[in-house]
């Protein structure tokens, strides 16, 4: 979307360049519920906002905000053609990436300690032969071990690692509808002062370099979430399962316990844990109370918290409105859930 606004100001031809681009809140994108609304300043300045349709009174904020430039000539590529072992299992299919059906165009991935190469299917794309095609951008950072980061670095056990910058990305030409691409990358050191993991991306149509990218990861506990296998974890963010509707909190009676650090610590990226449990808009607080309150009566209607309205002093859910009881627990560090008095079953 900016890369298109970009050129609609004067930023025009290849090579193109993102600079210092980073992910300020997670958002889907599309989605209905949000105006999105790009700006790219003539200097280059360029900036992704949203607010909620249904409010047009409420504050924009920003999803996340870079540079873009023009290039008098592309960069000369770097890496070359490495031997990284037998094909990789489907990534999609073992969890090893969440996207769905539309958001697969990686054909094959290999991958060992000294990086990969994966293959991309360019008709795979939204838009096939547009060069800013999400579809394709967003492969450009498939191949990662976001799931076992300990392939690739040091200290990052228990972990799952996200995309957080954008050093740099430069397009060097358009794309073809059809074909394939070659996208290769390699790991650099951690960085122990910020935690930076720094992955160079390099895209190829044939032996043309088409893009390259000089991505920033960052390591992130995986929390109460790493107790689930990497299906189990995947179907339970996208809401494709009711298997296990209470994956933060635990049970103590009659009454859910959710501890606030438990939230923290799956809230990668901010807006992750509110889109995945169906909070939208909550923060802080207010963000644990409604996961502690939907998770209560998930695990007691067997559904996904998604499924469970959270319209406080009530709940809504297959089983009508119900009040519940709120409180905090000093002694256990946690909210406390528990049906009200005059509901009980």
């Amino acid at each position: 979307m900016l890369l298109r606004q970009a050129q609609n100001t004067g930023i025009s031809g290849y090579p193109i360049e993102i600079k210092a681009f980073s992910p300020k809140q997670w958002a889907n994108i599309p989605e209905d519920s949000l105006r999105l609304e790009t700006r790219v300043r003539p200097d280059g300045r360029a900036t992704l906002r949203a607010r909620k349709t249904a409010d047009p009174d409420a504050p924009f904020h920003i999803l996340s905000a870079g540079e873009i430039v023009s290039r008098p000539r592309p960069p000369a590529p770097r890496l070359k053609p490495r031997d990284h072992g037998v094909p990789l299992p489907d990534p999609y299919e073992t969890a090893d990436l969440f996207h769905g059906p539309g958001l697969r165009p990686v054909t094959e991935m290999r991958r060992d300690a000294s990086g990969f190469e994966a293959t991309v299917d360019l008709e795979q794309a939204a838009h096939p032969g547009d060069a800013f095609d999400a579809v394709i951008l967003d492969a450009l950072v498939h191949g990662p071990p976001h799931e076992r980061p300990e392939e690739w670095f040091d200290g990052v056990e228990d972990c799952a690692i996200y995309p957080v910058r954008i050093d740099r990305l430069v397009i060097c030409s358009d794309l073809p509808e059809t074909g394939h691409l070659t996208i290769r990358g390699v790991p650099g050191q951690r960085d122990p002062a910020t935690g930076d993991l720094p992955v160079t991306i390099e895209a190829f149509l044939g032996t043309k370099l088409w893009a390259r990218l000089d991505l920033i990861e960052k390591a992130y506990p995986k929390g109460p979430l790493a107790a689930l296998e990497p299906l189990e974890r995947r179907d339970f963010l996208t809401g494709a399962s009711d298997a296990h509707p209470s994956p933060l909190s635990r049970c103590d009676g009659t009454r859910t316990l959710l501890s606030p650090a438990d939230v923290i610590a799956c809230d990668w990226l901010p807006g992750t844990v509110a889109a995945a449990w169906g909070c939208d808009g909550l923060t802080g607080s207010a963000l644990v109370k409604a996961v502690a309150v939907k998770e209560h009566f998930a695990r007691k209607w067997g559904i996904h918290p998604r499924k469970v309205q959270f319209d406080p002093p009530f709940v809504i859910g297959p089983h009508g409105r119900h009040r519940y009881e709120l409180t905090f627990e000093s002694k256990a560090r946690a909210w406390a859930v528990a049906d009200d008095v005059y509901e009980q079953d």
